[in-house]
């Protein structure tokens, strides 16, 4: 449980700041992730790295269940298959892929999306603490 909670916390606080900078930069970020589908280089690093740190969460919290604990699993899943599709895709449907995200509005409704799983973790935290 005390890990479940240090997870949450750094999760929490991690979509929070990402869904803000998301929101309020989304102008900005849109060009760099248009220059990151081509780096094959980059896609690899980012790959290999997002492979590795999803594999060491799941490790150490494999608990699938059905509130913010098995969220945080999900999470590390989701890492997992996202850091594969890095490394392992074609760079051209990469680059269509980001094509077709890099909007602002793909921007607007992640940036919401972390920000409401960052809340979702805070209530979580309180709730099992108070």
């Amino acid at each position: 449980m005390e890990l479940s909670i240090y997870l949450a916390k750094v999760l929490g606080l991690y979509f929070i700041a990402a869904g803000v900078l998301i929101i309020l930069r989304r102008k900005a970020l849109m060009p760099i992730i248009a220059e990151f589908g081509e780096s094959r280089a980059l896609l690899l690093s980012i790959g290999l790295l997002e492979l590795v740190a999803g594999i060491a969460l799941l490790i150490a919290h494999p608990v699938f269940t059905w509130d913010f604990e098995g969220v945080i699993s999900l999470i590390g899943a989701w890492m997992i298959v996202e850091g594969i599709l890095y490394a392992v895709l074609p760079q051209s449907r990469m680059r269509r892929l980001i094509r077709m995200i890099n909007t602002p509005r793909w921007y607007m409704s992640g940036g919401v999306a972390a920000l409401v799983l960052g809340a979702l973790f805070g209530s979580a935290i309180e709730a099992r603490l108070f």
